[in-house]
């Protein structure tokens, strides 16, 4: 069994790496967010330079708020575009998995299952291939244990072998 340690991006990521590593954790849970864990932080000369020194594996790790889902299209659009470079970055850094969160942005009441399902379809539809052209395994993480979001992640499961 391998134990690893998520960063927390209210610190900066050198400062964690080096926690992580002086700590004994396996591989690092790398999750690129705001404040101070975006993209950009995580290619800066002294993150870049901390991660290289720990030897530490990558596990990529999104931000679990991005409205992917948004029935609004601009606003996924631009979730998934800030998914995806966020995706590239990990794969730059070394990660060869990458997990993105199954969070439902929209309000229950007004949408129905299939539609949240449709939703969620569309999301990996756009991601998948976004992960696979970086080298990149795309993992699911649930964000709750609701049972109709728990099935609609065992039909996205089993629609999206590769995840």
């Amino acid at each position: 069994m391998l134990i690893g340690m998520m960063n927390d991006p209210r610190l900066p990521i050198e400062q964690e790496v080096g926690y992580a590593a002086e700590h004994g954790f396996d591989f690092l849970d790398l999750t690129l967010e705001p404040p101070l864990a975006t993209a950009q932080h995580a290619r800066a000369p002294r993150a870049h330079a901390a991660l290289s020194k720990s030897g530490l594996p990558i596990v990529g790790h999104t931000a679990y708020y991005l409205p992917l889902d948004s029935f609004y299209d601009g606003v996924r659009q631009a979730a998934l575009r800030q998914m995806e470079g966020d995706l590239r970055t990990l794969a730059e850094l070394g990660a060869e998995k990458a997990s993105v969160h199954l969070l439902f942005s929209n309000p229950e009441k007004m949408f129905s299952q299939e539609t949240r399902l449709e939703l969620w379809k569309r999301v990996l539809d756009h991601l998948v291939p976004a992960a696979e052209a970086a080298s990149l395994t795309l993992l699911i993480e649930h964000t709750t244990v609701m049972e109709p979001h728990l099935e609609i992640l065992r039909k996205l499961l089993h629609t999206y072998p590769t995840v």
